[in-house]
C-alpha cells in the first residue's frame, strides 16, 4: 500500500481529476467504481499510509482477503496508464517544453508496434513512421529517429530493393554518429558542471586544458554533423574559456548572441536554457561590478524556470552573491534562509550548506559574530571539499574568534588549519591565494592578533593579496565571500609602512577600496 500511497500523492490536483474520469467515465462496471473508491481513500491522508485491513473494510466491508490486493495492484497500473492520456501529455507542466513532443512520438511508435502485424502496417503504419522521422529530425530526437529509420529500412527495403536499402544504411550510420556526438556534448557539459559545483577551486591549468580539449573535440563533431546541440555546447565551452581567462566582456557578448540564437532555433531554444544563459550573463555582470544588471538578468532568468526548482535554487544562490557584493546583507540572509529551507531532495545537502555559509558571512559583516560562530560551527556536507569550501570555512572561524577577542581559540584554529592543509595538499592542489592567507594568519598570530601596526612580513603579505590579475588575487563567486586581506586592513585602520619599505607602497592600500561594514 505504501507504493500506491506514494504514487497517488506525487500527482497534482488536475491529474487527480483526470484519474477520476479515467477510472469512472468509460464503464459502469462495479470494479472501476471501486478503483476510484480506493484511490479516494488513499488520497485522504498525505502523511499516513492506510493499512490493507482498513482499505478492505472501507471498500468491501470485510476483513482482508485476496480482493483488496488485486484491486490495489490494478489501481497502481491504472494510475500509470492515466499519465499517457493526451490531456496529461499536453499540459504545461514540463521544464522542457519540447518534452511532450518527444512523448507523443514515442506514443506513435507504440501504436506502430500494435498494428505492425495487421494490414494497417502498410497504410497507417507507414504514415506514422514518416511522421516520426520528420519531427525527430527537426528536433534532433536521435534515439526515436533511429528506431523509426530501422523500421523504414526494413519495410521499404523489401519494396524498393538493394540500392534503397544501402542508402538507408548510410543515412542510419550518419544519424548514429549524430546521436553519439550529441550525447558526448551533453556528457562534457555535465563534467564541466561538476568542476563548478563540487571542486570550488579547481586548478586553473587543469580546467583550462579540459575546456580547450572539449572545444577541439566539439568543433570536430560540429563540422562533421552540424548537430545543433553540439554547436550549442561548443559555444558554451567557448564562453566558459573566455570567462576563465577573464575576458568577461567577450564572454558576455557570446552569451547575449546565444540568447538570440536560441530564440530563433527551436532545436536548442528551450525556456530553461534561456533562463540558464541569463544566469551566465548575471555572473559576468557581477565580475564586471555591475550588480544591478546582474540582479536584473537573474530575475529575467527565473521567469523561464517554471517547474524547475533546482534551477530556481541555483539562480537564487547567485542572487545572494549579487546582494553580498552590493553589501545588502539583510537581503542575503533572507535569500539564504529561504534556500536553506528548500526540500533537500531538490538541492541536496551540499548546496543547502553553502547557503548556511552565506548567512554566517552576512551575519559576520553585520557585526553579529556570535550568530556567525554558531553557523560556522555546524557540521557541513560541503567540508568534503577539503581544500575549497572547508578551507574558507576554517578561515571564517578564525576571523570570528578574532572579532570576539578569543585570541587563544584563534591561534589554535590557525594551527589546526595548517595541519589540515598539510594532510590534504598531497592529494589536491591548494590555491596560491589560500597559501598566502594561511601565512598571513600565522604572522598575525605571532603579533597576538593585536592589529596595532603590521610587521614587515604582514605588510608584504597584504601587498601581495591586494594585487589584481594574479593567481593569488581575490575573485568574486568563490567561497571567499569576505576578502581576508580587506578585513585585515580594516582591522588595522590606518597602515603606516614599516621603515624598511618605501612609502610609495602605501598607495596600494589607499586604492584598495576596502569594504566598509554595512549599516543596513
Amino acid at each position: 500500500m505504501q507504493r500506491l500511497h506514494l504514487l497517488l500523492h506525487s500527482i497534482d490536483s488536475q491529474q487527480v481529476k483526470i484519474l477520476k474520469n479515467y477510472l469512472t467515465s468509460f464503464s459502469t462496471r462495479d470494479a472501476n467504481t471501486k478503483l476510484w473508491e480506493l484511490a479516494a481513500f488513499v488520497l485522504k491522508d498525505k502523511e499516513a499510509v492506510p493499512s490493507m485491513e482498513a482499505a478492505s473494510r472501507k471498500i468491501y466491508k470485510s476483513a482482508t482477503d485476496g480482493r483488496i490486493e488485486k484491486l490495489k495492484n490494478r489501481l497502481y497500473s491504472k494510475v500509470l496508464d492515466s499519465f499517457l492520456i493526451d490531456i496529461n501529455l499536453n499540459r504545461d507542466i514540463y521544464e522542457d517544453e519540447i518534452h511532450p513532443i518527444r512523448i507523443r512520438l514515442r506514443k506513435k511508435m507504440i501504436l506502430y508496434e500494435l498494428i505492425q502485424f495487421t494490414p494497417l502496417k502498410f497504410t497507417l503504419g507507414v504514415e506514422l513512421i514518416n511522421d516520426i522521422i520528420t519531427v525527430s529530425k527537426r528536433f534532433e530526437f536521435y534515439p526515436i529517429l533511429l528506431d523509426a529509420l530501422y523500421i523504414q529500412k526494413s519495410v521499404k527495403g523489401l519494396k524498393f530493393g538493394v540500392e534503397f536499402f544501402h542508402s538507408m544504411t548510410k543515412e542510419i550510420d550518419f544519424y548514429e554518429k549524430c546521436k553519439r556526438h550529441s550525447q558526448r556534448s551533453l556528457d562534457l557539459y555535465a563534467e564541466m558542471g561538476m568542476y563548478a559545483t563540487f571542486i570550488s577551486k579547481a586548478d586553473k591549468s587543469k580546467l583550462e586544458l579540459f575546456l580547450k580539449n572539449s572545444i577541439s573535440e566539439l568543433q570536430t563533431y560540429f563540422l562533421d554533423t552540424n548537430v545543433k546541440m553540439v554547436g550549442y555546447q561548443l559555444k558554451t565551452f567557448e564562453m566558459t574559456l573566455l570567462q576563465l581567462n577573464k575576458k568577461l566582456k567577450e564572454a558576455k557578448e557570446v552569451a547575449l548572441a546565444m540568447l538570440e540564437f536560441m530564440r530563433n532555433n527551436k532545436t536548442v531554444g528551450r525556456r530553461v536554457r534561456l533562463g540558464i544563459w541569463h544566469t551566465y550573463i548575471a555572473q559576468f555582470d557581477m565580475e564586471l561590478g555591475d550588480y544591478d544588471s546582474a540582479i536584473k538578468h537573474l530575475l529575467l532568468g527565473r521567469e523561464y524556470f517554471t517547474g524547475s526548482q533546482l534551477n530556481i535554487a541555483i539562480n537564487k544562490k547567485f542572487e545572494a552573491d549579487a546582494y553580498f557584493l552590493k553589501e545588502e546583507y539583510l537581503k542575503v540572509i533572507e535569500i539564504a534562509e529561504e534556500l536553506a529551507g528548500t526540500d533537500l531532495r531538490i538541492t541536496g545537502n551540499f548546496r543547502r550548506d553553502i547557503m548556511f555559509y552565506f548567512k554566517g558571512c552576512a551575519l559576520f559583516m553585520l557585526g553579529e559574530f556570535r550568530g556567525a560562530t554558531r553557523i560556522f560551527n555546524l557540521k557541513f556536507e560541503m567540508t568534503k571539499d577539503k581544500l575549497g569550501w572547508e578551507i574558507n570555512l576554517r578561515f571564517m572561524r578564525i576571523m570570528t574568534m578574532i572579532e570576539l577577542g578569543c585570541s587563544d581559540e584563534a591561534l589554535a584554529m590557525v594551527e589546526t588549519t595548517s595541519k589540515h592543509i598539510d594532510r590534504y595538499q598531497q592529494i589536491k592542489d591548494l590555491s596560491e591565494r589560500d597559501r598566502l592567507v594561511l601565512r598571513l594568519f600565522r604572522e598575525l598570530s605571532k603579533e597576538g592578533f593585536s592589529f596595532q601596526q603590521p610587521g614587515l612580513k604582514v605588510f608584504h603579505l597584504l601587498l601581495q593579496l591586494q594585487e589584481k590579475g594574479k593567481p593569488y588575487s581575490w575573485e568574486t563567486l568563490t567561497p571567499e565571500l569576505i576578502p581576508v586581506n580587506i578585513w585585515v586592513i580594516r582591522k588595522y585602520g590606518k597602515i603606516i609602512p614599516p621603515s624598511a619599505v618605501q612609502k610609495k607602497s602605501l598607495k596600494v592600500f589607499k586604492t584598495a577600496n576596502p569594504r566598509k561594514k554595512s549599516t543596513k
